[in-house]
């Protein structure tokens, strides 16, 4: 099967910053070696850097019918495909980052996906710290339609507001997703009055929703404490 170059991501709060990158290539180069018991295709960019790869052995060729033209074609088919199946990685990187997590940790923490296709890889199929969870296994990550091996690893933080970070922070192959750490969804107040007419006491009631990396006595805690702070 074809190699597609892998991405990784990376993830927090409950969400994730993912690395590993999906690059749109609007050109490519398509490199052929052939011998008489193997055909190897390569593409790359126009700077030569490696999008996939594939070869007849691995597209179940024997023998010398590794060098035959139909092993060409097919290998090339192969290769190519892999390319046209990284356009989906955008998509995988989009899904991570509508993962919530829960867990009390400070820094970054590793994490990683490890799958083996054909299948669906959901948020149960990321390997965790021991301190942290998913807050909804079932999460949609990616489907795999070829048996091949998904591995992505993560970085997850805990950490508030807006973080923006720039690809030129990160090394080469890798994804940084823009999260927004904001555990509250909502919120509504209302005041009611009780009592008689010579005694009236007040009461607030407060609803609040979370995306479940917070329950609610837990985010009212916090928000008071910034609030006293």
């Amino acid at each position: 099967m074809a190699k597609p170059i892998p991405k990784v991501g990376s993830r927090r709060n409950g969400r994730s910053s993912a690395r590993k990158s999906a690059r749109r290539i609007p050109k490519g180069v398509i490199h052929v070696q052939a011998s008489f018991n193997n055909t190897i295709v390569t593409v790359t960019d126009l700077r030569g850097r490696v999008i996939s790869w594939s070869s007849a052995g691995t597209c179940g060729f024997k023998g010398t019918r590794r060098g035959t033209p139909f092993a060409a074609q097919t290998t090339t088919e192969d290769s190519i495909q892999a390319v046209v199946d990284q356009e989906s990685v955008h998509k995988i990187l989009m899904n991570l980052k509508q993962i919530v997590l829960r867990g009390n940790f400070f820094g970054t923490r590793n994490a990683f996906i490890c799958a083996k296709g054909p299948g669906y890889v959901t948020a149960q199929d990321i390997i965790l710290p021991p301190f942290v969870e998913t807050v909804d296994n079932t999460q949609h990550v990616a489907n795999l339609t070829k048996p091949i091996d998904l591995c992505i690893g993560l970085q997850i933080e805990r950490n508030r507001g807006y973080d923006t970070k720039m690809p030129k922070n990160f090394h080469d192959r890798s994804y940084p997703i823009d999260v927004v750490f904001m555990p509250i969804r909502n919120v509504n107040h209302s005041i009611h009055f009780y009592g008689n007419d010579n005694e009236k006491e007040e009461i607030l009631f407060l609803e609040i929703w979370t995306n479940g990396s917070l329950t609610l006595k837990e985010a009212l805690h916090e928000a008071s404490r910034n609030l006293i702070d």
